[in-house]
């Protein structure tokens, strides 16, 4: 008897510590909304180096090109409606994949950050997307 009320214990356990969001249909996406070839190489480099992560397949990231002749092309990285990250992108197509990796370690970190924020801590008077 005590090992089912055991077992009956750990399953309960187990439902409560799975996200809210793991239900999302979007989760692991990584939206492509690039429009050069640049910003095409960096998103390539950026999915290459994203699903390498572990749990990356929870999250869902758009990454987004805002292209401009005079400043060059901007890339920002979104999550959950927040940016995450926003670099220029190189005018050399070799220094592209190095950004990528660069814009996976920091956008990783600041959306597992966020997630841990989301599930540790909650003002009552807020709404989630204000915390």
């Amino acid at each position: 008897m005590p090992r089912s009320s055991a077992a009956v214990i750990f399953a309960c356990a187990a439902v409560a510590i799975v996200p809210a969001r793991a239900a999302d249909p979007l989760a692991g996406v990584v939206l492509d909304q690039t429009v050069t070839v640049a910003g095409h190489a960096f998103y390539q480099a950026f999915c290459m180096f994203w699903h390498d992560k572990p749990m990356s397949d929870i999250f869902a990231v758009a990454v987004r090109e805002l292209p401009s002749a005079r400043r060059g092309s901007q890339v920002v990285v979104e999550h959950a409606g927040r940016t995450v990250f926003r670099s220029v992108l190189p005018p050399a197509r070799a220094e592209v994949a190095p950004l990528g990796q660069q814009a996976v370690d920091l956008s990783y970190d600041a959306v597992a950050n966020a997630e841990v924020g989301r599930l540790l801590f909650s003002q009552d008077e807020l709404a989630p997307d204000e915390f």
